[in-house]
């Protein structure tokens, strides 16, 4: 059974129960406001006799017309002794005679059901004349056949309207589970659209529609179908990416290779050329291979914020780089300390790469340039080298990307340094800018928030 189905059922069954509970208050209600209305007038009538001069005497009860003008259909009046005995009566439905005399010394009233219906019988006590001693009861009965006529027509008339209720109920909320479950279906269309053709596709929201949680699903699932297309478009460029890079080594270390499988085994000069190539290039292609597996864990790894000072940071990295290369890196700050809320690796990180580039192209001193603003911490790396054209700034973060002349295979870079330098500000939420000019020298600008 589909969910449409099983919702309209479910709406259908609980407006049952609502409607066959408010039916069962109906019902009470009128029954005991009819039967209440039913003794009132009998109580009513019960006075009226009560006031006539005749009946404060059992002198005159022997008469038999006595009551007769009270008596209307279905009723029955007599006039019971204090020995439960009837002294006199009169009636107009002769099943209200099976009622069983019971007399009682004050007023009383009773509800008797049977097989043919409800009957009532109030009874009040009789007193004689001028004085306090009780001479017998005054019992009315009747028949409430109007009442079950009316009673059977409440039932007809509820059972009708809640039948008919119960019926547009499952016509309009198939009807509106229909319209609901459209943007549902539409959805599991196109994800199986999506599962057979292998492309992605959108959903589309008439502008007419008013927001809501099908409104946020469509959304949520179009946000996640452009992920996925970025996604599986990052990954094909990344793959396309490394199989050319890898492919310039390979080939090389091949054809080494093959050169010294046919020909170095008689030449020195020849087989310690073709050995150095190789070497070489394994060395080139584990370094590829170790960056390539640095840019996929970097853009996988979730980051660790807490609080630390990037002034010591970068002072300690650079005066661990400026060791390594015997080369002076000069660290400038506008305060004596500044922190920052970040991953002090990824940090750390990004410090590498820009140290590292600018000591590989420049023969110069290396200056950083650290300004603390209120919000945001500005980062400068500079350096007097070789610099780079103004046509290839905006493509050097791109993967793999190389300038002619500043990055080439003599320095070992495979292009890939500026993208994962890109990638770390970016997940600190903020901005990274290269400004250069060729021969004059580079400046990196970082824009990190402090927060």
């Amino acid at each position: 059974m589909s969910l449409k189905i099983r919702l309209t059922l479910l709406s259908a069954l609980w407006l049952l129960c609502i409607l066959l509970l408010f039916n069962v208050l109906i019902y009470y209600f009128f029954i005991k406001v009819t039967t209440q209305s039913e003794i009132q007038l009998l109580m009513n009538k019960a006075s009226t006799i009560l006031n006539e001069d005749f009946i404060h005497s059992s002198k005159t009860w022997q008469d038999k017309n006595l009551l007769g003008e009270f008596l209307l259909y279905n009723e029955v009046i007599r006039i019971i002794d204090t020995k439960e005995r009837v002294v006199n009566q009169v009636v107009s439905n002769e099943e209200l005679l099976s009622i069983p005399i019971d007399f009682r010394s004050t007023p009383n009233t009773q509800v008797i059901p049977s097989n043919t219906g409800r009957s009532i019988v109030v009874q009040v006590p009789i007193y004689e004349a001028s004085k306090q001693v009780q001479l017998g009861a005054l019992e009315i009965g009747k028949k409430l056949s109007s009442m079950e006529y009316h009673v059977d027509i409440l039932m007809s008339i509820l059972f009708f309207t809640t039948g008919g209720a119960i019926l547009l109920a499952i016509a309009g909320g198939y009807f509106y589970t229909r319209v609901l479950f459209k943007p549902i279906h539409h959805l599991a269309h196109t994800m199986q659209k999506i599962e057979k053709s292998g492309s992605f596709e959108l959903l589309q929201l008439s502008p007419s529609r008013h927001s809501d949680e099908l409104d946020t699903l469509v959304q949520t699932f179009n946000k996640m179908i452009r992920k996925l297309e970025k996604n599986l478009s990052r990954e094909k460029q990344f793959v396309a990416d490394a199989s050319h890079e890898l492919r310039t080594p390979l080939t090389i270390i091949e054809s080494y290779a093959n050169l010294l499988k046919r020909w170095a085994s008689n030449d020195p000069a020849v087989r310690e050329e073709a050995i150095d190539a190789i070497h070489t290039e394994a060395i080139r292609l584990r370094g590829l291979t170790d960056a390539l597996l640095s840019l996929r864990t970097d853009e996988d790894k979730v980051m660790k914020y807490e609080q630390f000072s990037i002034l010591m940071l970068i002072q300690k990295i650079a005066a661990t780089l400026q060791q390594t290369y015997q080369r002076s890196i000069v660290t400038e700050s506008s305060s004596n300390d500044i922190y920052m809320v970040g991953d002090p690796e990824k940090m750390k990180q990004l410090m590498i790469i820009l140290l590292d580039n600018a000591l590989k192209y420049s023969k110069k001193n290396i200056r950083i340039l650290l300004e603390d603003n209120q919000e945001s911490i500005h980062l400068q790396v500079i350096d007097k080298g070789i610099g780079i054209k103004e046509e290839h700034i905006p493509q050097l973060f791109k993967r793999f990307y190389r300038v002619d002349h500043a990055r080439n295979r003599k320095t070992g870079g495979f292009g890939l340094g500026m993208t994962i330098a890109e990638g770390i500000v970016k997940q600190h939420k903020g901005s990274i800018e290269v400004k250069s000019q060729l021969g004059e020298g580079t400046i990196i600008h970082v824009m990190l928030p402090k927060q």
